[in-house]
């Protein structure tokens, strides 16, 4: 066997690190002329020569050579054996053959059968070369199907992750195609199967509760458009007539290397109970102000009544004797009747007993009288005739609340010689304040720290409803649209 030479590269793989080379041949010689070349090539190396199968079995298994080297012909073991034998211990160990006699059949067939590829003895001057790529293939497998597990160790803890969430997540590429999903999802989309909604349109699903249209036309808008949409609110109502308000989110993702937009996530998050417990907070709230209002009323408003009648008997038992005395009792009256007015007015404000008794519609008009007399300022109301417009009790009372806030920031703030409280109920229902005052720049809105605004915008999606606010040097409009009442059971 002739050793030749030769200056082919052998690639960018370290020749300093220590390789475990397990060489299966049965002639001494030709082993001492192939492990010299492999000495050369990297000097740390361990060389392990076998000739038969036990040693090869066992070889494989205690050393885990990085490398297989075996003679095609080996007396009493074949190499097509040894072959087998070596891809069931390391399906990514390079295994070559080095023989004289493989031929060119049988060299195609081990090929097919796992070998990384064969060298003939008369021409090892391909054998550094041909190790040498093996071995970067060997470890490009190994990377690959490392990158393999991770990717499907990420899959399975992201599909754990989705199954535990206790919202409804879906993903959809740039068609509205479902790409990822939450158990919750399928639920929300499909109906009660849990079954993967995935590569099909949400348009394609039969939801009862969701407009799948509206939702898909959403979606397009903002990826054609390249905005998100963080914390939003909104009422479903399903098809039993329960409600249920969703706090949905809608984010956007690119692809890590052009940057590309490739998909969009939509997280809705229930908060029906949220949205309970706050309405039972603001109820006991109006219930808590209405009893202040009624107290104003019936005690404090009473014992002030009395004691203005207790003063107009000492007015008269005076008569004209102690002119100064009468002076004061006069002036002390004066007072009173101030007194009783500002309770009245507190009691009123508290208790808007017009609500109950007239409906909506006549308590917004009493507000406007009482709102001009109190701020001297012309508030005007344009609504239907009392009961023409039956509405929600609490419906009714966000929208009187708002309109009592809209109407008192108009008079004090704005300095407006003129507010308008119209309430339509067709073709929608909607409630609007306007005024003709300094206006107020609506951008710089989530920059206040003024309770008024937000409270309404708070109140407006407590009722399901909607607030616009448009302002500008000749005034400010706020717009209410509240969602019109359900017939009763």
């Amino acid at each position: 066997m002739e050793l030749e030479t030769t200056d082919a590269p052998v690639g960018a793989l370290s020749t300093s690190t220590s390789l475990r080379v397990l060489h299966c041949e049965d002639s001494l010689d030709d082993a001492v002329v192939i492990e010299r070349a492999l000495r050369r090539w990297r000097p740390a190396i361990t060389y392990r020569r076998v000739t038969c199968e036990v040693a090869f079995r066992e070889a494989l298994e205690l050393d885990h050579p990085d490398l297989v080297l075996c003679d095609y012909t080996v007396p009493g073991f074949g190499g097509p054996t040894a072959l087998s034998i070596a891809r069931q211990n390391g399906a990514t160990v390079p295994f070559i053959f080095v023989s004289g006699t493989i031929g060119e059949e049988n060299a195609i067939d081990s090929l097919r059968q796992g070998a990384t590829d064969y060298v003939l003895k008369d021409r090892l001057a391909r054998l550094i070369p041909a190790v040498t790529r093996a071995l970067r293939e060997a470890d490009l497998r190994r990377h690959e199907e490392s990158e393999a597990r991770a990717l499907a160790h990420h899959r399975r803890l992201l599909a754990c992750v989705l199954a535990a969430l206790p919202d409804y997540v879906y993903a959809v590429d740039l068609d509205n195609r479902v790409i990822a999903h939450s158990g919750r999802a399928a639920e929300l989309l499909r109906g009660e199967s849990a079954a993967s909604l995935e590569n099909v349109l949400l348009t394609e699903f039969g939801s009862r509760d969701i407009d799948l249209a509206a939702e898909t036309a959403e979606n397009r808008a903002l990826m054609a458009t390249a905005r998100e949409m963080h914390n939003q609110e909104r009422r479903v109502i399903d098809a039993d007539g329960a409600e249920t308000y969703l706090n949905v989110s809608k984010t956007l993702l690119r692809d890590l290397d052009s940057g590309a937009l490739c998909s969009l996530v939509a997280v809705a998050r229930d908060v029906t109970e949220r949205i309970r417990l706050e309405r039972a907070v603001l109820d006991a709230s109006e219930r808590e102000l209405r009893r202040i209002g009624s107290d104003l009323h019936d005690g404090l408003g009473q014992e002030l009544t009395g004691l203005s009648l207790l003063l107009a008997v000492v007015e008269r038992s005076l008569g004209t004797v102690a002119p100064h005395a009468r002076t004061n009792l006069l002036r002390a009256q004066e007072l009173l009747r101030h007194a009783m007015e500002t309770a009245r007015r507190l009691a009123k404000g508290r208790a808007p007993v017009d609500l109950e008794a007239a409906g909506l519609a006549a308590a917004l008009a009493t507000l406007a009288a009482r709102s001009a007399e109190m701020f001297g300022v012309p508030v005007r109301f344009d609504g239907p005739l009392a009961g023409d417009l039956p509405v929600d009790p609490f419906v009714a009372v966000h929208l009187y609340r708002m309109a009592q806030e809209a109407i008192g920031n108009a008079a004090r703030h704005g300095r407006a010689d003129r507010i308008d409280v119209r309430l339509r109920g067709s073709p929608a229902f909607l409630l609007e304040i306007e005024d003709d005052g300094n206006g107020f720049d609506t951008a710089q809105l989530s920059l206040s720290s003024g309770m008024g605004l937000r409270l309404m915008h708070y109140r407006a999606n407590i009722i399901g409803g909607s607030l616009t606010v448009t302002s500008d040097a000749n005034g400010t409009r706020i717009r209410f649209a509240f969602p019109a009442p359900r017939p009763a059971a």
